[in-house]
Parts: C-alpha cells; structure tokens; sequence
C-alpha cells in the first residue's frame, strides 16, 4: 500500500503488524475488532520532549478507557530501546517498532533531511470500522485530541 498523502478523514487506515516493546506483534486490524486506536508517531526514545509527551498520553490512558480506545506510539527504535524507554519511565502503552519506516512512510510522518530520516510527530485517529478519524502533524495529548473530536 503506498503513502497516504495528507491523508483524508474517513478513508480506510492502512494495516499494518509491527512489534512492541515486550516482544509481542500488534496489529491495527486486529485490535480495531475490539477498540478505537490512536497512533502516536514520535521521533525518538528518551529524549526530553518525546519523554514529556509519552508519559502525558500514558497517565491520560487511564482517563478514556472506558471510551473503549487504546494508544500505540511509534517510531523506529527498535523492541529493546523501547523496553528500556517504557521500563524507565513506568509507561503502560505500546511502543511499536518501525525499524524500516515502512508504516511512518504509509501514514505520512517521515521527512528526511538529506539521507537522514526522522518520523515527525503525528496524532492519528482510527475508528472500529478501520477509517481515519483524525489526522494531525504536531505534539499533542491523548486529552488534546479526544477534545477535539467532541
């Protein structure tokens, strides 16, 4: 499936599997069959920012889950650096890995500078019936996002 450019709301979110950070495959289809998903594309582990926002959409978890929705952040570390990320700060979401930037490429939130590539924060929304419901470059919070949609 090729990139979504400036993907549309209310099209069909692209599939994907990618592993998390205890080793686990997680993927959309799959879970949508039980609950809403946001995906969360972040740039890396560990750093200030990345670490501020992580850990806000963490402790927001608790505030929707009877909204029956789960949140996924993504980027492209690998299984090992997110373990390590998600064990130093207590965080309870998934951490997937997108090692070959194939689903950061799908969803748009790849830019490159040169031959370096970095995932751009992105915020998308993506409804049980596998349509994009929101659609977003920029940091924002689980609370954010669920405000905007009200």
């Amino acid at each position: 499936m090729s990139a979504l450019e400036n993907p549309v709301l209310g099209t069909l979110a692209p599939n994907f599997s990618l592993q998390d950070q205890s080793g686990a495959v997680r993927n959309l289809y799959h879970a949508l069959r039980q609950k809403s998903v946001f995906l969360f594309f972040y740039p890396y582990d560990q750093s200030p920012s990345c670490t501020k926002q992580l850990c806000t959409i963490n402790n927001e978890l608790t505030l929707f889950q009877k909204d029956n929705l789960v949140a996924w952040g993504i980027n492209n570390a690998s299984a090992e650096s997110h373990k390590l990320f998600a064990d130093t700060r207590r965080l309870n979401l998934p951490l997937l890995s997108d090692e070959g930037y194939e689903v950061s490429r799908k969803y748009d939130s790849l830019f490159s500078f040169g031959p370096i590539k970095v995932i751009r924060r992105t915020v998308v929304g993506i409804s049980r019936d596998r349509k994009i419901t929101f659609y977003a470059h920029g940091d924002m919070s689980l609370k954010d996002v669920l405000n905007q949609l009200i």
